[in-house]
């Protein structure tokens, strides 16, 4: 039995730690893909930029006045009028101020197309062999768009880092993956099954052949420490003929005298079954004994034999003869 539940506890600890390995690569591939779908986010930002500016950079160059000031903001001033853009509160270089006046004059000229730039954001991550649904929300001064309109994809999706340009324009990046997406993606993720499947297989199987060797083989396995007298009653059950001992596994079970010897007369008996007269004469050794004495004496056994799996049943005008519990 000790070693049932040592193999028990060990396939449990086995199945743990192979969970947790699992669950270890899983969020490792997971970081590492929201790691690299943000990259593809950011490129596909800088590639819209680029693709709605062609038209208008050289215009852009030629008539926009850019000045690296430290006020509290940023003025773009076209053939159209002078925009005035509030600024964060740091200073920018003159790369980010470049950058962000680049995209202050495109907003007013030709703003961001959230659904265009959600598709394109899509094909740069195909390009990548990266999975994943992705959908973008892109605010401006308050107002947001965005390129899927159903609310619960963004429940179950993850917020990428939020995209500031400057203080005006924010772009928030969503992406879902399937768990087929996390776990093609798992390194040597193959070899993780098989290992896992072997291992399970193998603990598992050894746990599962000793249950039924201890099941089923338990007997052989209490009668090669029993003596030849011994009877195996039931699985675990042993009465010992000589010494009217009667034991559970390898613990002895209490019985008053009269009851041992009436349990190994019974026992004699063709299918357990003896006459009230034979049990008289050969027990008690007195034929003048009355029945009632002799049933009383099966109903001190049966107390006795309770949690067992056995009883003795009595036969009106007949005898005794043991039984042997359906439900144990």
């Amino acid at each position: 039995m000790k070693k049932i539940v040592i193999s028990g506890i060990i396939f449990v600890l086995v199945v743990f730690l192979l969970g947790r390995v699992v669950v270890f690569f899983v969020d490792k591939t997971t970081e590492e893909l929201i790691d690299e779908t943000h990259e593809v986010f950011d490129q596909a930002i800088r590639q819209d930029k680029a693709q709605r500016g062609e038209s208008f950079f050289n215009t852009f160059t030629s008539k926009v006045k850019r000045t690296r000031v430290p006020s509290k903001s940023i003025k773009i001033t076209t053939k159209e009028g002078t925009t005035d853009m509030k600024k964060e509160k740091k200073d920018f270089s003159y790369e980010e101020g470049k950058y962000i006046s680049d995209h202050l004059y495109l907003l007013i000229k030709n703003p961001i197309d959230v659904i265009r730039l959600d598709s394109l954001f899509k094909e740069l991550l195909k390009e990548d062999n990266l999975p994943g649904e992705t959908a973008i929300v892109y605010t401006v001064n308050g107002v947001s768009e965005c390129s899927v309109s159903d609310s619960a994809f963004y429940k179950k999706a993850i917020a990428l880092d939020l995209v500031s340009i400057g203080d005006f324009i924010k772009l928030q990046g969503y992406v879902k993956y399937s768990t087929w997406d996390i776990w093609r993606n798992v390194p040597h993720v193959l070899a993780i099954i098989i290992i896992g499947l072997l291992v399970l297989v193998l603990v598992g199987g050894y746990t599962f052949l000793n249950w039924r060797k201890w099941k089923v083989f338990s007997q052989l396995k209490y009668m090669e420490k029993c003596s030849p007298n011994d009877k195996c009653i039931k699985e675990n059950l042993f009465f010992n003929e000589i010494t009217k001992e009667f034991r559970y596994n390898e613990n002895r079970i209490s019985l008053a005298k009269r009851s041992a010897e009436l349990l190994a007369y019974l026992f004699k008996g063709e299918e357990w079954f003896q006459t009230y007269e034979d049990i008289k004469k050969d027990v008690w050794g007195n034929d003048d004994t009355s029945n009632d004495a002799v049933r009383n004496a099966a109903n001190r056994l049966n107390n006795e034999l309770a949690g067992y799996g056995l009883y003795v049943e009595k036969l009106t005008k007949k005898g005794l003869r043991i039984c042997i519990c359906s439900d144990n």
